[in-house]
This record gives structure tokens, C-alpha cells and sequence, in this order.
């Protein structure tokens, strides 16, 4: 029976048709998929944007080694909640459940990289460390040692640099003395005590420590005071920074605070957004430079 010529023109349209589809598919296959969207700083165009790429970068980028009294690096040794650096001049790729605490003075500077624990604290005459990167502190309550607040970094050597490392929980972010650097960190939830107040980044000087691209936040300021980026007798470089503190109004809580009982006090701050008040106990102590989205909030 010879084909109707209808039918023949049907397959034909339906041939055609599975071609192209065939075609289609064999395309999505081989074609490659679109580029991930730029994870540069220089394209977050917005501070919630800058804020979640600063938020990224910190804390451990391996795998950690959970470290006990059993297994302590060489070097260090565990005594209950803390790990005494003796001799060791590098900590790397370990979590701890406790404070890290240098001891021996003429043992060199200490690297941190890649490291999660609760506190970094030793006595002034210990501060050993000289570079933290890629790292985690968080205590997990309120802590006075010595009468002071303890700080989540304490046991900085002037020189310092921290990169890309999360500090919370403590008391203050980090209590240093300059020079130093603060790179892509993040600073926040500070514990507020009732004896204390609480600082990002407590400076009492001397020397220039330098903040870039940091975020540091707090938004419970009861039962006592923040003073936020805190300096007295140093100075701060601050740059492409968010600091946010968020209070009721006529609370006594501030983002920046720059002078106390020092002359030789100041922050310079550019290229960032700041929202909380400000105190300057000397004249010219706070200047803003170009760049500034301040707002005191409350």
C-alpha cells in the first residue's frame, strides 16, 4: 500500500522537530555554565553587601585538629582549660576549648592560622603573637581577669597583624597596643558585665593601629557601657569599616570613643558606615574624612 504523501510530510515535520530538540540539548550540554558572580570587594556596592563579604571571609578555612591534654603541639602543654605556648613559635589548623596562653617570653613570636578557640590571654610581658589569620575566638561567658574585662585577643605583640578572624563573647573584641592591623575581621556580641566596659578594640597606646574592611556590631549594651572603637593615648586609621551599635535612647554606648586621659588621642576614620554615637574627650580626637555614612541612632 503506498503512503499517503500527508503522512510522509508528518514525519518529515516530526523529524525536523527532533533534530532541533536534539540539537538543543546537545548545546546545553556542551556549553558552559555562566561564571559565580564576583566575590571582590570592589563590586559590593552596598554596605549590607560589604558586610556579608566581610562576614565570609573570617574563621578557619581547613579542617581543625581537636586538641586535649593527650595530644597538646609541640611545644605546648595542656593544664585544664588552657594551653600554654612555651616554646612553640606556630598553632595551626586546632581547636581548643579554652584560652591559649603564652609563657615563655624569649621563645619568639607566635602565628595563629587557622586556628579556633575560646580567648588568647596571657600577662603584658607574654605577648608574643605576632600574626593571627583565619581564625575563631568566642567565650562562652563574662570574664574579669585582673580587674579587667577579658578580651577575646589579649596577648597581641605590638607589630601585630590579624586577618580574616571572627572575635566574640568576650568582654572586648581585642586589647592591644600599636602598631598593629586589624584585616577583614569581624567583632561582635560583645558580653556586657557590670563592672567593666566593653570595647571593639581597646587601644590604650602607644602607636598607629590600622583597621581595614572590619565589622564590628553590638546591640545589647545592658547592664553597663560600650565604648566601641576605643583609643587613649594611640591612634586609629580606620577604612572601608562598618561599625553598628544599636541602643535605646540616652544610653550610655557609643561607637567611637577617643580620648580619656590622654592627649596623644585619635581616630581617623574614611570610606565607612557608622551608626551610634561618638564621644571625643579632647578636642579634634574623632575626624571624619571623606566617605562617612554616620548616623548617631539614638
Amino acid at each position: 500500500m503506498p503512503l499517503d504523501p500527508s503522512a510522509l510530510e508528518d514525519i518529515v515535520e516530526i523529524r525536523t522537530r527532533l533534530d532541533s530538540i536534539e540539537s538543543k540539548v546537545r548545546a546545553a550540554i556542551d556549553e558552559e555554565p555562566p561564571p559565580p558572580p564576583s566575590d571582590e570587594w570592589s563590586d559590593q556596592t552596598t554596605w549590607p553587601d560589604r558586610i556579608a563579604w566581610i562576614v565570609r571571609q573570617v574563621g578557619p578555612k581547613t579542617a581543625l585538629t581537636p586538641v586535649t591534654s593527650a595530644n597538646p603541639p609541640a611545644g605546648c602543654r595542656v593544664v585544664g582549660s588552657t594551653l600554654y605556648v612555651d616554646t612553640a613559635t606556630l598553632l595551626e589548623n586546632i581547636s581548643f576549648a579554652g584560652t591559649i596562653t603564652p609563657t615563655d617570653a624569649s621563645a619568639g613570636s607566635i602565628t595563629l592560622r587557622n586556628v579556633a578557640a575560646q580567648d588568647l590571654f596571657a600577662a603584658s610581658n607574654f605577648w608574643r603573637v605576632s600574626l593571627v589569620e583565619d581564625s575563631a575566638f568566642t567565650i562562652p561567658s563574662y570574664r574579669v581577669a585582673s580587674g579587667w574585662g577579658q578580651g577575646c585577643l589579649n596577648a597581641l605583640k605590638p607589630g601585630f597583624v590579624v586577618r580574616r578572624t571572627l572575635m566574640q563573647g568576650g568582654a572586648d573584641g581585642a586589647q592591644v597596643s600599636g602598631p598593629g592591623a586589624f584585616e577583614e575581621c569581624v567583632i561582635r556580641n560583645l558580653t556586657i558585665g557590670t563592672t567593666t566596659h566593653n570595647d571593639f578594640i581597646q587601644h590604650y597606646g602607644p602607636g598607629l593601629v590600622t583597621v581595614d574592611r572590619t565589622y564590628m556590631s553590638q546591640s545589647n549594651v545592658a547592664p553597663n557601657h560600650l565604648n566601641g572603637l576605643f583609643c587613649d593615648g594611640g591612634k586609629y586609621d580606620v577604612s572601608d569599616c562598618a561599625i553598628v551599635v544599636t541602643a535605646p535612647t540616652g544610653t550610655n554606648a557609643y561607637a567611637l570613643h577617643a580620648g580619656k586621659y590622654a592627649t596623644a588621642s585619635q581616630i581617623v576614620i574614611d570610606n565607612s558606615y557608622v551608626r551610634g554615637r561618638q564621644v571625643e574627650k579632647i578636642s579634634d580626637a574623632i575626624v571624619m574624612g571623606s566617605g562617612v555614612d554616620y548616623a548617631a541612632g539614638y
